[in-house]
């Protein structure tokens, strides 16, 4: 007989008051960026298994890490490219260290581990073969790269998400000349004005009109310290669980933050959720919770936690732009279905 799994309701009302576990979309842009300077100091850092994958594939690389107290210090004198370096399961890395290593012109194979190897990864190579790298692949995991990614005017879509267009802005200030992305059908935007705000910190600037992407080439890293923010992500499961029977305060939370899924403030807002933020922290309290509309095209980690959320609303809410879960570490649509 199989082991069964009851779930109750929940009896008694939450009341918490937590820390933010720190954004992984952040610590593995800012290890990237630190690679390239040369040498970083990062304070808060996820210890999340992304982290850990980058972390492990840059040590490959030749970088060096050591720690005191909160802060993790990178350093790394030369790059050392070896013949094949694994992703683990973090498909965030390999959209940026594939146009990363492309820039330094140097052949390598890419693999990875679990549910990554079944995930379609036909838009990277789609775009390193427009931008004249050799990929040899069947359009999943490994992928074999050679030859140097190229400076010019490109004109690409991005309609299954934006992680390789971070990518591309972390690579091409480093090329000889300059480069203009024209973008369609960009999604997750905020992540790119995340990916900007990180490449600022260590003396990258990209210009950017809407959709078009002016890179100045011969830019260079400068090492810098940067501390990682609260992953709203993460948080938007507590919070939610707040509006639905009880309250909570989590600290660590940046309001202000480019991370797009600090839009979960704005949805328990409309909800009917009590909610109010400081400087460096957001509370919740249950309320009334009334149906609520929106659409997650650019928000789709906050799906799972919205079907939630939604199940304790008085009417019918309904979510928008959901076409980007059928491609995750799993068949999120299917899976929130069941």
């Amino acid at each position: 007989m199989k082991n069964e799994i009851v779930i109750s309701p929940l009896r008694k009302s939450i009341s918490l008051e937590m820390n933010a576990p720190a954004s992984k979309s952040m610590s593995v842009r800012a290890l990237c960026a630190g690679f390239l300077a040369g040498d970083a100091l990062i304070s808060d850092l996820s210890d999340c298994e992304d982290s850990k994958n980058t972390m492990n594939l840059l040590k490959s690389l030749g970088t060096e890490f050591s720690e005191y107290k909160y802060l993790k210090i990178l350093k790394r004198s030369s790059v050392v490219i070896p013949n094949e370096l694994s992703c683990g399961e973090s498909a965030l890395l390999l959209r940026l260290i594939a146009p990363i290593l492309s820039s330094f012109n140097y052949p390598v194979k890419l693999t990875g581990t679990g549910s990554l190897l079944s995930r379609n990864q036909s838009n990277l190579i789609q775009v390193l073969r427009a931008m004249n790298v050799q990929v040899s692949s069947n359009s999943y995991l490994p992928l074999s790269i050679s030859g140097m990614i190229s400076p010019g005017k490109f004109f690409l879509d991005f309609s299954s998400g934006s992680q390789v267009l971070s990518g591309l802005l972390f690579s091409l200030p480093l090329l000889n000349d300059s480069s203009t992305l024209k973008i369609s059908n960009l999604k997750s935007k905020g992540y790119i004005d995340l990916s900007i705000q990180i490449l600022e910190k260590f003396g990258i600037l990209i210009d950017r009109e809407d959709d078009v992407f002016h890179i100045r080439g011969n830019q260079r890293y400068i090492p810098n310290a940067i501390k990682i923010e609260g992953d709203w992500s993460s948080a938007a499961f507590f919070l939610v669980a707040a509006a639905i029977n009880g309250e909570i305060n989590i600290n660590n939370l940046n309001p202000d933050s480019l991370q797009p899924d600090r839009e979960i403030i704005d949805i328990l807002i409309e909800c009917g959720a009590e909610l109010s933020c400081t400087e460096n922290q957001c509370s919740v309290k249950k309320g009334n919770l009334k149906a609520f509309e929106y659409n997650a095209e650019d928000t789709p980690d906050l799906i799972p936690i919205l079907t939630t959320l939604a199940i304790n609303c008085d009417g019918v809410s309904k979510i928008y732009g959901i076409n980007r879960l059928f491609n995750k570490e799993s068949n999120r649509a299917e899976a929130i279905i069941s």
